[in-house]
């Protein structure tokens, strides 16, 4: 059995509307279960109360980030939403390696919501299919960043995707 736990808490430095520190704490809690933890930097900052003044992560602060991570008790991790020496990436540690990793995205500035869970699902799928970790995330990574130039010029993005449509077309 795969426990997948994707702590959706919050982004860009605050927690959702209706998220505690109590929900923080739960959330900590069940992370210790995961063999697969995906929280977003700012997520993975809420949960090891560690908060940056800055953008950008050094690379050493970067590993010392996903170290805190683990600690919280699960196997593997994945960060999305990071920025390394100013690169946005998504970084993780792969636990059966026994590695670290770094995969660096180009920024497209806009918000869809859903797209986390996307990638959340993609990753899994590929997890359970036997990919690698690493591939198992840059093929996430690609699919969530074609869905999101797919709908770059959609007016109500607060609605999200046509999720559906991908599904329907075999490109999910």
């Amino acid at each position: 059995m795969l426990v997948v736990v994707d702590p959706i808490m919050g982004d860009e430095g605050k927690l959702y509307n209706g998220m505690t520190d109590n929900n923080v704490a739960i959330m900590r809690k069940l992370s210790s279960y995961a063999d697969i933890l995906i929280p977003n930097f700012t997520e993975a900052c809420f949960l090891t109360n560690r908060f940056y003044s800055r953008d950008t992560l050094s690379q050493d602060e970067a590993d010392k980030l996903i170290e805190r991570v683990r600690q919280l008790g699960g196997k593997s991790v994945v960060i999305t939403s990071t920025s390394v020496n100013g690169e946005n990436c998504v970084i993780g540690y792969d636990h059966t390696k026994d590695e670290n990793f770094k995969i660096g995205f180009e920024l497209i500035d806009v918000r869809f919501p859903g797209t986390g869970d996307i990638f959340s699902a993609v990753l899994v799928s590929d997890v359970l299919n036997g990919e690698s970790l690493y591939d198992a995330t840059k093929h996430a990574m690609e699919t969530v960043r074609i869905i999101i130039i797919d709908n770059l010029d959609k007016k109500e993005k607060f609605f999200g995707v046509d999720i559906e449509r991908y599904i329907s077309e075999g490109k999910l």
